[in-house]
């Protein structure tokens, strides 16, 4: 049962969620197998070596952590891994899917491990005001980076997460959280010039999804009128940004991480 269904919303069901439109983009486990199969005959992803020897030798580009623990005015965005950005706009610092752990994984001794560097470690941070979450995979959302960001100095920052993964948060014991359903928005009380707009992203692994809108949320938040954020949008999501929020002039797209992507869905 969805807790949080609202009949009026096309994209609600009693059972979960769909997409405004009713597009899914399933794939059956046959798929998946063939992409592991693949994957591993082809050996990918492949290692940066045309230009480097390997991972070992891969380049990690630091940014200067004095400018930007001491930066309140100059609006910055340093990219430090996948979908993990310190965004610095209105005199706030935003963190958007935070990961600083080794591997994306339930747990630590096992899972997917990091292939490069951290260019910066979490206890280099500025000072966190808001944590974007977009969803709820483990490249996403990591539980060590999470309950870390709650015990920074000067008290926790807030986290705005799509329905569903407040709850998750919560038994985590981080309690400064606010959950938004699709096109919600919300004056931030850290700086009353930011909104958080909440927008879809495309449910790829079934036509409903009994849990909540969380796992495929997208998240966004925009200042007007200099800059606005967004990731993951489809042409339904940007016309209805358009609508309701107006043009965005910038934006942040992350790379997919999956090879080979024929195969890859989400």
């Amino acid at each position: 049962m969805n807790p949080y269904f609202d009949s009026t919303k096309p994209h609600h069901r009693a059972g979960g969620f769909v997409n405004s439109d009713g597009s899914s983009a399933s794939k059956p486990l046959s798929a998946l197998l063939q992409w592991f199969y693949e994957r591993w005959r082809d050996d990918l992803p492949p290692a940066p070596s045309q230009y480097v020897d390997g991972y070992a030798g891969f380049a990690v580009d630091r940014p200067d952590v004095v400018w930007l623990k001491a930066n309140h005015t100059q609006p910055a965005v340093t990219w430090i891994g996948h979908a993990t950005l310190l965004v610095q706009m209105g005199g706030i610092n935003v963190l958007t899917d935070p990961h600083f752990s080794e591997r994306t994984s339930a747990v630590q001794w096992a899972g997917p491990k990091r292939r490069v560097p951290l260019p910066m470690r979490l206890a280099e941070l500025p000072h966190i005001d808001l944590v974007l979450v977009s969803h709820n995979h483990y490249d996403h959302l990591d539980r060590d980076t999470v309950r870390a960001l709650n015990s920074q100095a000067g008290g926790a920052p807030l986290f705005a997460v799509p329905l569903g993964v407040e709850r998750w948060l919560r038994e985590q014991g981080i309690t400064n959280v606010q959950a938004f359903d699709w096109w919600n928005q919300q004056p931030l009380p850290t700086a009353p010039q930011v909104a958080f707009i909440l927008c879809p992203r495309i449910i790829g692994r079934a036509a409903r999804q009994p849990t909540a809108i969380a796992r495929f949320g997208v998240a966004g938040w925009c200042r007007r009128p200099i800059f606005r954020f967004i990731s993951r949008v489809t042409p339904a999501t940007a016309r209805t940004s358009r609508k309701s929020a107006g043009a965005f002039p910038g934006s942040i797209w992350p790379r997919s991480p999956w090879a080979p992507m024929n195969r890859a869905g989400s």
